[in-house]
């Protein structure tokens, strides 16, 4: 991905953050590693609610692990966007989306 659109997803992605900020959760994340005394509890817990966010397979959600880049572009698409689709990698279709959308 180019450099500047790397810079203009990071700062789409910053302004989605700052105009639907986090709410105050009244239930767990439901991940093993995630406490509520985790500094992104309710961040974690308002992204995993509006369908933004998941988890591992395992159960839990590794909030200190780097995102990838196909994580961010799922993160960012489904922001906007639900999409369905099967077969190849779980990423397979954010790509194909951003490839169709906005010829990344």
């Amino acid at each position: 991905m180019s450099r500047p659109v790397m810079s203009f997803l990071m700062a789409l992605a910053v302004f989605f953050i700052a105009v639907l900020p986090p709410t105050s959760a009244e239930q767990g994340t439901g991940f093993s590693d995630v406490s509520r005394e985790h500094w992104a509890f309710d961040a974690i817990t308002w992204g995993v609610g509006k369908k933004v966010l998941d988890g591992f397979s395992d159960g839990t959600f590794a909030p200190e692990k780097p995102v990838t880049e196909a994580e961010f572009l799922k993160i960012l698409i489904s922001s906007y966007e639900s999409l369905s689709g099967k077969g190849g990698s779980w990423y397979d279709k954010y790509y194909a989306y951003a490839y169709e959308k906005i010829g990344l």
